[in-house]
This record gives structure tokens, C-alpha cells and sequence, in this order.
């Protein structure tokens, strides 16, 4: 037997106590508020209607998948991005939940072992700014995770962390010499610089005895 709720304004009622319990206990849905009710959010209450878990109603008429499509897509920004997030990652076990205390993440798992945060492919993501939030997500001993929509539908996920890149490698020192610029390349003849260029910067490809190097290479070290 489905469970059925009511649509008030934005969130979703489920009144009956044992069909609470499915939801609540057993899969982490809603939260509970006054009067022993189930209270769903919007993205929750999809998801379970489009899994045929659940049938909704609003002033006694019977809401369909469509129509509650278009109520989300009118009160959540970015509603098909959080819904595919959403929807992958429930189906995946993991109980992920709506987080409103930063708007920059959009999900937290149940458990509070890592934050979600979702984006289309299309979307600006600032260096700056994903470094402090990953700073802010690491500070609570939490992993930070973005799910990234492509035009297709199809999701990827990346863990976010920082880490220090630098090196302990010594800085080494070359001497001046000439190359020969062959349309977009330039060839260095000089064996022992073109030696240390490569195996000790990783600059260019062997090229004989000497160097090839790509344009960019050139002027970076003509600069230099």
C-alpha cells in the first residue's frame, strides 16, 4: 500500500504514524514537527512519488509527477541539477539529506560523513571559492563531494580535498644557448643542456641528440 501525503505550500505532510515510520525510521526521509507529523521537503517528495513510493495530494486532488515537476522547478533554483543529485545518490543507499546552513552545499549524508555540492557542466567554478569551502568542510572533519551534470543527464563525481603540492626538488641553473625555430617547435642541439632540460625540468622530447621544444616552452625559458 503507498503511502500518502499532502501538499502544503512547499513541504509535503504525512500524518498516519506507521507510514511515518517507513519513511523516517527505516530510510532517514523528512523530519519530524508538531502534531507527530512527517514534514518532506519538495526534492524528497519527488523522488518518492517518481519511485512509486508515495501518492500526493493538494486540496484533496491527486498531484502527478508532472504537475509536482513543475511546482519544484518553480520554488528550487537549479531544480533538475539537485533532483538527478538527489535521485542518483538515494539510489546509490546513500540517505542524503537538504543542508540550508550554507548555500553552497546543497546536501548532507545522513551520517555526516561528506557534504554534496551540485553544479551543471556549464557552470563557473571559482578556484578561490571552492578552496575555502573545502577548507570550511574540513574543519568539521567532513568530506566535501560535487556532482557535476552534463547535458546529457549523466553525473560524475569528484571528492574534493586540498593537498601541498610543492616539491623538494632543487632549483637548477642552465646556460644561454641558441635554438633552431622550425614552424611551431624549436630544436635545441646542445646534448648536455638538452640532457638537463628533460630529464631534470621535463621539458620537451629527445629530438636526436638534442631537444624539441614546444612554443610555449621556448618563450618560458627564453624569458627565463
Amino acid at each position: 500500500m503507498q503511502i500518502s501525503g499532502e501538499l502544503i505550500k512547499n513541504k509535503i505532510e504525512i500524518k498516519k504514524a506507521k507510514e511515518i515510520g517507513r519513511l523516517y525510521s527505516k530510510s532517514h526521509f523528512g523530519k519530524i514537527v508538531s502534531g507527530n507529523k512527517l514534514e518532506l521537503d519538495l526534492l524528497e517528495g519527488i523522488f518518492l512519488l517518481g519511485e512509486g513510493k508515495i501518492v500526493i495530494y493538494k486540496n484533496k486532488e491527486r498531484i502527478d509527477f508532472e504537475k509536482l515537476t513543475k511546482i519544484c522547478a518553480q520554488l528550487i533554483p537549479e531544480f533538475e541539477i539537485k533532483y538527478h543529485v538527489f535521485k542518483d545518490l538515494r539510489n546509490r543507499g546513500h540517505a542524503i539529506k537538504l543542508y540550508n546552513k550554507n548555500k553552497n552545499i546543497d546536501y548532507i549524508d545522513f551520517n555526516q560523513k561528506f557534504f554534496v555540492s551540485t553544479f551543471s557542466e556549464r557552470d563557473l567554478l571559482k578556484i578561490d571559492e571552492a578552496n575555502k569551502l573545502i577548507k570550511e568542510v574540513e574543519k568539521k572533519d567532513k568530506e566535501l563531494w560535487i556532482g557535476i551534470l552534463d547535458e546529457e543527464g549523466d553525473l560524475t563525481y569528484y571528492k574534493m580535498s586540498t593537498i601541498d603540492i610543492k616539491g623538494k626538488n632543487r632549483e637548477h641553473t642552465f646556460q644561454r644557448i641558441n635554438g633552431m625555430l622550425l614552424k611551431d617547435r624549436v630544436v635545441v642541439f646542445d646534448k648536455k643542456v638538452s640532457r638537463n632540460l628533460h630529464e631534470k625540468e621535463f621539458y620537451g622530447k629527445p629530438f636526436g641528440d638534442g631537444l624539441q621544444l614546444s612554443i610555449a616552452e621556448a618563450m618560458y625559458l627564453q624569458i627565463e
